[in-house]
């Protein structure tokens, strides 16, 4: 889930993404975001996640309010 909150930026109102600052490997600025199902082998319901850019790292931040299923497949 996609989350804003209203910053100021020169004087005015924007809305910026809640996102983390950097990767599980704490590379800051390389993280890519996208939503799609969960990388998470068991889980796969879908989620907001952000893949480090970082040469040789390949990390991945999922959203911190997102609740795995366990067991996988389709169903809950």
């Amino acid at each position: 889930m996609v989350r804003l909150i209203e910053v100021k930026r020169r004087g005015k109102t924007v809305w910026a993404e809640v996102a983390p600052e950097a990767c599980p490997a704490g590379h800051r600025g390389e993280l890519v975001p996208t939503y799609g199902g969960c990388p998470t082998a068991e889980c796969g319901l879908p989620t907001r996640y952000w893949r480090c850019r970082a040469d040789g790292c390949g990390d991945v931040a999922i959203d911190d309010e997102h609740v795995h299923r366990s067991g996988g497949g389709t169903s809950r």
